[in-house]
């Protein structure tokens, strides 16, 4: 089984994919459904996965699997009738049941877009502190090298001195 992905819900076309499935699978009168009947009455692939298994498996909030995990039930039409034997055929859900879910996907995809644009704000407070301490530490290497500077500096400035001092009595040796 795959990892459920952070940020399932933003990938694009994936409410539209949930949706779909909900409702097919609460309605339809095979509770179990492959993914070729997938194809087959959905009219296509989902949009933001290669298949409907695959988008059954990123959101088993949702769905569950049979035993040979090649097949789909929608998993409150599964618990509602955990009694009848995995071939045979579970009473579908109610319009105000099917309604439920579709609104539960619906609030999963608010509440995690919500999440993604509060930590969007926290992502450039983030580089905010980063930007800071690279200031304050290319401030802290300037003035190293500044103080290495200045002592090279006075120590070039006391071996001229000292050659000059050198010259001066040479000079008046020399000359006197």
């Amino acid at each position: 089984m795959k990892k459920i992905k952070d940020n399932s819900y933003l990938i694009t076309h994936r409410l539209t994919d949930i949706i779909r499935l909900i409702v097919v699978l609460s309605v339809d009168k095979h509770s179990f459904r492959s993914e070729d009947g997938l194809v087959s009455i959905l009219h296509g692939k989902p949009k933001s996965v290669n298949s409907w298994l695959e988008l059954a498996t990123e959101h088993q909030e949702f769905f569950r699997f049979n035993k040979e995990e090649d097949k789909i039930v929608l998993l409150i039409r599964f618990l509602q009738n955990v009694e009848v034997a995995e071939g045979e055929l579970r009473p579908p859900l109610s319009v105000e049941e099917t309604q439920k879910l579709v609104d539960q996907s619906i609030e999963l995809h608010d509440k995690e877009l919500a999440r993604y644009q509060r930590d969007s704000a926290k992502t450039a407070i983030h580089a905010a502190y980063i930007s800071a301490a690279a200031i304050i530490i290319v401030g802290i290497i300037t003035c190293w090298v500044t103080a290495n500077s200045n002592t090279d500096m006075e120590n070039d400035i006391k071996i001229i001195k000292q050659k000059l001092e050198i010259q001066s009595k040479t000079i008046k040796k020399s000359c006197c």
